[in-house]
């Protein structure tokens, strides 16, 4: 299953990237989570 993901980001770090040259600036994110039920996927039923 696909669940879509959009946010807006409000004065943001670049700590994952500290190198960059530039400072982020504000602005939306969008994309898409993938959700794989291994449970289900493996026979095992809950409870």
């Amino acid at each position: 299953m696909l669940e879509p993901v959009v946010q807006y980001v409000v004065n943001p770090n670049s700590y994952w990237n500290p190198y960059t040259a530039r400072r982020a600036k504000d602005g939306f994110y969008g994309g898409f989570t993938l959700v794989v039920p291994l449970g289900t996927l493996l026979g095992l039923a809950p409870g």
